[in-house]
């Protein structure tokens, strides 16, 4: 066997892949190439639809092209946008399937080392750190936020542009 450290590129279409949505509706496969920070688009039987990423380590907005994320993890998708956990940029990303454009929505792109410490505290999505944000589900047109650096599960409303805290205390334990 050889093995070799995360930190040694091979060449490989996917280099630790953190997360993988399927949409049937769409026949797209998006995945979360995590450590080649991009997003991979195939359809449902692996052919390249579209790649959203450079491929460099970065926080960079703009066409899928010269767009940069630093460890992609979960997805949710909305329509024609995909919402993107950019874990290591402290930050919701959103990209336009269409117009195939990425920019980010939510968190400042800078760790946050505080947290709310109330379920129901609402702040700016845009102006308001993030902790390293994990994975995404959308219900009803909110996306839930498994923030992995706050022990809490966040919310967050497109339409509204905020961010709230939806469960936990932010303390690491296990309590009912």
């Amino acid at each position: 066997l050889n093995f070799k450290l995360a930190s040694e590129k091979t060449v490989s279409p996917l280099s630790f892949p953190g997360k993988v949505l399927a949409d049937a509706e769409s026949n797209r496969l998006f995945i979360a190439d995590s450590t080649n920070h991009r997003i991979v688009i195939t359809d449902l039987k692996g052919k390249k639809i579209a790649i959203a990423g450079d491929g460099k380590e970065g926080l960079n907005d703009g066409k899928f092209a010269y767009a940069q994320f630093s460890d992609p993890q979960g997805m949710a998708l909305s329509g024609d946008i995909l919402y993107v956990a950019d874990r290591k940029n402290h930050c919701i990303r959103a990209l336009n399937l269409k117009d195939q454009t990425v920019k980010r929505v939510a968190g400042t792109g800078v760790q946050n080392r505080t947290w709310f410490n109330k379920p129901g505290t609402t702040k700016a999505a845009l102006t308001f750190g993030m902790g390293s944000p994990w994975d995404l589900l959308l219900v009803n047109k909110r996306i839930y936020i498994a923030m992995a650096g706050h022990n809490q599960i966040w919310s967050f409303d497109p339409v509204k542009s905020t961010v709230s805290v939806y469960a936990g205390s932010g303390y690491e334990e296990l309590t009912d």
